[in-house]
């Protein structure tokens, strides 16, 4: 779990003043802690002086948490959540966009995020030599590029297959 930190505030003439409200922390599906599910289901959390904090379940590349704010003048975010020990600051969490789960300022995806901050775990020994042989020669792929690919092309080797992506076309390379 992760700690997260919320501060929310709103104008007055003398600066910044705490606001007055809850927190709605809702994962946006379906998800396991250990053995229990855990409902896309708010969590309220009421502000205290403009300010509260939660232990999150940190995200992943299929989900992110939204935060109604429940405030004046609040509104909704959807964010990822870092596995961290470090306390995060709700004003440093990253924007997602909920339909495509790409981060919204840099556009990032969540996945790459994740990816990026578990890649070191992920990596484990190399296995044993297959019975399929020595490496073979590059294989066939798919590009994508926009208008036709030229001849001979450039794009590619004989039996890739090339994708127009202004016109959606389809063209096997045969480069003789």
């Amino acid at each position: 779990m992760t700690t997260v930190h919320f501060q929310i505030g709103r104008p007055s003439r003398d600066g910044p003043e705490p606001s007055r409200g809850e927190l709605w922390l809702i994962p946006t599906r379906r998800i396991a802690v250990g053995k229990t599910v855990i409902l896309p289901a708010p969590c309220v959390i009421p502000l205290d002086r403009g300010e509260a904090t939660a232990q999150l379940t940190p995200t992943d590349p299929r989900w992110c948490w939204k935060i109604v704010e429940h405030t004046p003048g609040g509104g909704t975010r959807h964010v990822s959540v870092p596995d961290s020990d470090q306390l995060i600051e709700y004003a440093d969490l990253d924007d997602i966009d909920p339909r495509t789960l790409k981060t919204k300022d840099y556009g990032e995806d969540s996945w790459q995020s994740w990816f990026d901050q578990h890649a070191s775990q992920l990596k484990g020994p190399a296995g044993p030599k297959g019975d399929r042989g020595e490496k073979g020669e590059h294989g066939n792929r798919i590009t994508i590029g926009t208008g036709a690919p030229g001849e001979p092309s450039a794009d590619g080797i004989d039996g890739d297959v090339y994708i127009d992506a202004a016109t959606g076309d389809l063209y096997q390379i045969k480069n003789q």
